[in-house]
């Protein structure tokens, strides 16, 4: 089922314009048609059309026996693999990740914001962990609805939260409404504990815990999270183990992390 995405308007510079028609293809989008895209993107449909022939004469997209479905091409693939060996994640995060799902027994991960939604960098499951995850290294969260999304939020200063939350409202209306009564009790927590959870109504019977962190070289932030079902990681843990835990990896991190 193709993942539903509220148009977000044209963007104006032609290379913006073809940049957002490759980024409508995800883990969840992966064959989209011409029509899909302009939907997807707010472009025209002819113009739409021609990006993609020229990103399938370059080796960007690819396309099905019938030519009406496009597919990331291996070039988009060294591209990614590209920019995941800048960031390098093995060097500082990897040890962090297998040590927290080791002990835990669950999902652990590092996320970074792309538009409205939380790209997963790197991510580790324990192998006894009692949650299957079905999100991968990266794939993308949204920002409204997920623990990671509310850590990046409750990170920036009220001014730019405010304009944040205010785009999210606009553009993803329907979960930014179902979220917004977690999302204060979660931030609220934040604001006394330095920890975002999130266990209710949004992902039953699931837990999920995350933390912020600022890069010192950058001030680029990148949310930690755990997750797991929420028998295996109830609350008493959450507070006593997991929350130290994770405030001393945000330390080691924040000095570690790339630009």
């Amino acid at each position: 089922m193709k993942q539903k995405t509220r148009k977000t308007g044209s963007p104006s510079s032609p290379l913006l314009r073809g940049l957002s028609i490759l980024k409508c293809f995800n883990e969840t989008n992966e064959a989209l048609s011409v029509t899909d895209l302009a939907k997807l993107t707010g472009i025209p449909q002819p113009t739409v059309w021609r990006f993609c022939q020229t990103f399938r004469s370059a080796g960007y997209l690819t396309t099905d026996s019938d030519k009406t479905l496009f597919r990331p091409g291996l070039a988009l693939l060294g591209l990614g693999f590209s920019a995941i060996n800048h960031f390098d994640p093995s060097q500082h995060v990897r040890r962090h990740l297998v040590a927290l799902a080791g002990r835990f027994k669950l999902v652990a991960g590092l996320t970074s914001r792309e538009g409205l939604g939380m790209r997963i960098i790197d991510r580790h499951q324990d192998a006894d962990a009692v949650l299957s995850y079905n999100s991968r290294i990266g794939g993308s969260l949204p920002m409204a609805t997920t623990a990671s999304g509310w850590a990046y939020l409750a990170s920036l200063d009220a001014i730019d939260r405010s304009k944040l939350i205010a785009q999210i409202a606009k553009e993803q209306p329907d979960l930014w409404t179902m979220a917004l009564p977690s999302f204060n009790k979660a931030v609220a927590r934040y604001q006394r504990e330095g920890i975002i959870v999130s266990a209710g109504p949004i992902e039953r019977g699931l837990t999920t815990v995350a933390i912020p962190i600022v890069s010192a070289n950058s001030a680029t932030i990148y949310p930690l999270y755990c997750s797991a079902i929420s028998s295996a990681l109830p609350a008493d843990v959450v507070k006593r183990e997991l929350t130290p835990m994770l405030k001393k990896i945000a330390g080691e991190l924040r000095v570690a992390l790339p630009t």
